[in-house]
């Protein structure tokens, strides 16, 4: 009956909490969850943990049997530590794993939220006076350990940034407001200057803490894809069996007889992955997803190799979406420098800002662009042999799913017949496409990608066989453009690696452009391609 009065009292508000977080966006689509998210978490970091910090210090007293708790609980941190490091490291468990995941898992699996869940166990077992145990246990273990040896895991060990550019863990650690916020609470309160309207204030102002940050873990949660995995499921071990037993047979070691402290200590140690390493993940750019789902993990498997390049072949409005998911973005090429500049600012800023990955995989910051080639001797040459690159334009066109479009019967339609009318009737159109692709001279070609280079893309793709072009004339194309233009952006390319680098480690701030001017990889050149009435008008 205990049990079952514990699983009401305790858990069923949680629960509803999380599962309210889970359907928030279902219930409210046009929720821009990853801001919310970020709005949310802002506010416990800045406000409402800091207040409830300050008026439990502001008003508990200091006493041995407090202290055993964070010693014990510390005991079983470290120990923890050791053994999820030999399994994410140096065992076979972690060879596919990416450093960011590792240090997310051995972040959440060292420290457990001893506030948000521990302190409402506590409460249904000693009484509400117990809350003592689990602030005093992370403000005097918890949050120093994390902020420290926490951030030097997350800058050292899982870092896939430059990790000489993240400031230093003393650096970090004093800008965090908690520490500060607990210390003033104590200060005041050794001093006789506590003032019991402000206390009690700060109080109720920090009972938004626990609702907040079970909300947003929620949100977190990828619900769908929900699977067991074997590093989650080790990780969860350690942090749930082998770090309360560490703690008990500690506390009979160290202590006797034992007293609620103690046991309080012991019920600490089982919380499972605490909500503060969503913050760390946030800030560092770990696998946040991982860290949440320490009760499940994601159905996808990563792939075999950290060095496996994912990419996407995309759409526009995708681009921005491959950053949040931390991919690697193949697509078609800009018709404009200006919307290349602006769809890679908003690529970059969604990996950098909002990142959320769909599986557990190495991310890929990168931006590659197919464009139509062809390099001759001058333009005039260039485009007669590039006459049929359009082709493939044409053809993605013509067998497109718009609204209200039919495609043809299979096998009815000549393509080459069809794509050669269409070039008779639509020559502006068709000359527009060739002058959007790198057709021309060597210096014609050089001076557009330079437009793409000031862009910051990462790789332009060539695409030189689209219609009935000549082996021969490809061949000199190859060859023509490998002399005069290639070195040129070879040697230009350490420089992009460098702005890119600083861009991820957030050096440089780029500016959030309005890409809905840049929807239309084609530019709006391949118009009046209709087969549907052509098939119509058959019947």
């Amino acid at each position: 009956m205990q049990l079952f009065n514990l699983m009401v009292e305790v858990m069923l508000p949680l629960s509803m909490l999380v599962g309210a977080g889970a359907l928030w966006t279902t219930l409210f689509p046009d929720t821009d969850a990853e801001s919310m998210r970020s709005q949310l978490n802002r506010l416990v970091l800045y406000l409402f943990f800091p207040c409830i910090l300050f008026a439990v210090g502001a008003s508990t007293r200091i006493t041995t049997e407090l202290l055993a708790v964070p010693l014990l609980v510390g005991i079983g941190t470290l120990g923890s530590g050791v053994v999820l490091y030999v399994l994410l490291y140096l065992s076979p468990l972690g060879a596919r794993l990416g450093d960011p995941t590792r240090a997310a898992l051995m972040i959440g699996g060292m420290w457990g939220n001893t506030f948000n869940l521990g302190a409402p166990v506590l409460m249904y077992f000693f009484g509400r006076d117990a809350v003592r145990y689990a602030v005093f246990n992370d403000m005097l273990m918890t949050m120093p350990f994390v902020w420290t040896l926490g951030v030097w895991i997350a800058t050292r060990l899982g870092s896939h940034g430059n990790r000489d550019s993240y400031p230093s863990v003393l650096r970090v650690v004093f800008s965090i407001p908690l520490m500060w916020a607990f210390g003033a609470g104590l200060v005041l309160q050794y001093s006789g200057l506590a003032y019991a309207p402000l206390v009690n204030a700060a109080h109720m102002i920090g009972q938004a803490t626990i609702p907040i940050v079970l909300f947003v873990l929620g949100m977190t949660i990828p619900w769908r894809n929900l699977v067991p995995r074997a590093e989650i499921l080790a990780t969860a071990g350690v942090k749930l069996l082998f770090a309360p037993l560490l703690v008990a047979v500690s506390a009979r070691i160290l202590f006797e007889p034992l007293s609620e402290a103690h046991f309080a200590a012991s019920i600490e140690a089982t919380t499972p992955a605490m909500m503060t390493v969503l913050l760390l993940a946030e800030r560092f750019r770990l696998d946040s997803a991982a860290a949440a789902l320490l009760i499940g993990t994601p159905a996808q498997q990563p792939p075999a190799s950290d060095s496996v390049t994912w990419s996407k072949h995309v759409r526009p409005l995708l681009l921005a979406k491959c950053g949040e998911w931390g991919m690697g973005a193949l697509g078609f090429q800009f018709v404009s420098a200006d919307a290349a500049h602006a769809w890679v600012h908003a690529y970059y800023n969604a990996f950098v800002k909002r990142q959320k990955k769909l599986a557990d995989y190495r991310s890929n910051p990168n931006i590659a662009l197919v464009s139509f080639f062809m390099c001759a001797k001058t333009d005039e040459e260039a485009r007669a042999r590039a006459d049929g690159d359009t082709f493939f334009q044409f053809a993605l066109r013509f067998y497109g799913t718009s609204a209200g479009r039919r495609r043809p019967p299979a096998g009815t339609v000549n393509m080459w017949e069809e794509y050669e009318k269409w070039k008779k009737a639509n020559p502006d159109a068709h000359q527009a496409a060739l002058r959007g692709g790198l057709i021309g001279s060597p210096d014609t070609i050089r001076r557009k990608l330079q437009k793409f280079q000031s862009s910051n893309i990462d790789q332009v793709v060539l695409l030189n066989q689209a219609g009935r072009n000549t082996h021969e004339h490809i061949c000199e194309s190859l060859e023509l453009f490998a002399k005069e233009v290639m070195p040129e952006f070879q040697a230009a390319h350490p420089e992009l690696l460098k702005w890119k680098e600083k861009v991820l480690n957030r050096e440089i701030e780029l500016d959030e452009i309005d890409t809905s001017a840049f929807t239309d990889r084609y530019g709006g050149t391949m118009k009046a391609i209709s087969p549907a009435a052509k098939a119509q008008a058959a019947e």
